[in-house]
């Protein structure tokens, strides 16, 4: 497979994205080492390298650190998670007055010029943040990260994996007419189907980390959903139907 159907293969609107991944992949079938993508990827496109690496003859792995993680490092040829080259910090913060939220701490790291793809999932825990990085970044985080959003901070790396927390969700069950995005969104954030669209139209959904305009996109199993100013969300499973025909489906939210 060359790169051009490499590319045309996937239903991926960001090719530039993946024309990164295919040239990592190229360079791990060519001299046979372990080579790391640069960027942490979302499921779109580690989903997809995974799909079509038997067509390569080499390995691929991918690791963001927490069991369900979503961003995570593409690795060719790689036989231990312990290799990859990411690491995990703690954030931490002690104030009675605030409660920081998710887009506190990506944004303070983002203000250093660090890209987001060079950080993965962030998960909050009390006043705690953990954050899987790429292990070069450390030393520059440590020393000019003081503060989120005012409140000063500590920054320490975490070696012992026990202390690693695991992503906590809340379970979400909706009745639709129909799995498309717009009655979705609209039954999700319990607004009406008008707000829904305002949404989608204004790029506030993301379906599976991409930007959605097709307010009739049908969404099935495992898909992500973000609603910027409503959260993330996970489509599980149908589970129903009602007396009436409506669908019963189950969500997840991360929380």
């Amino acid at each position: 497979m060359n790169k051009e159907e490499f590319l045309k293969g996937a239903n991926i609107e960001n090719k530039n994205s993946l024309s990164e991944v295919y040239d990592k992949l190229f360079l791990a079938r060519k001299t046979g080492k372990e080579i790391f993508t640069k960027y942490f990827y979302s499921p779109n496109i580690w989903k997809y390298i995974q799909k079509v690496i038997s067509q390569f003859g080499v390995s691929c792995s991918t690791y963001g650190v927490f069991t369900e993680s979503e961003r995570r490092i593409i690795g060719f040829n790689v036989y231990s998670n312990y290799n990859f080259p990411i690491i995990m910090i703690k954030i931490s913060y002690n104030s009675k007055f605030t409660t920081l939220k998710h887009k506190d701490f990506l944004g303070a790291i983002t203000s250093l010029g660090i890209k987001r793809e060079k950080i993965g999932d962030l998960i909050l825990k009390n006043n705690e943040c953990y954050v899987p990085i790429y292990e070069d970044l450390y030393e520059y985080i440590k020393i000019n990260l003081s503060h989120i959003a005012k409140v000063p901070c500590k920054i320490q790396r975490l070696d012992d994996t026990q202390e690693i927390p695991e992503f906590n969700f809340e379970e979400k069950i909706i009745i639709i007419n129909s799995n498309r995005l717009d009655a979705i969104v609209s039954e999700l954030c319990n607004i009406s189907r008008n707000k829904a669209l305002s949404l989608i139209n204004s790029g506030k959904v993301l379906l599976d980390y991409e930007q959605v305009i097709r307010k009739d996109k049908k969404i099935g199993e495992n898909s992500t959903i973000i609603i910027r100013g409503y959260g993330k969300f996970k489509m599980r499973e149908e589970i129903g139907c009602t007396s009436k025909g409506r669908i019963k489906v189950s969500f997840k939210k991360f929380i």
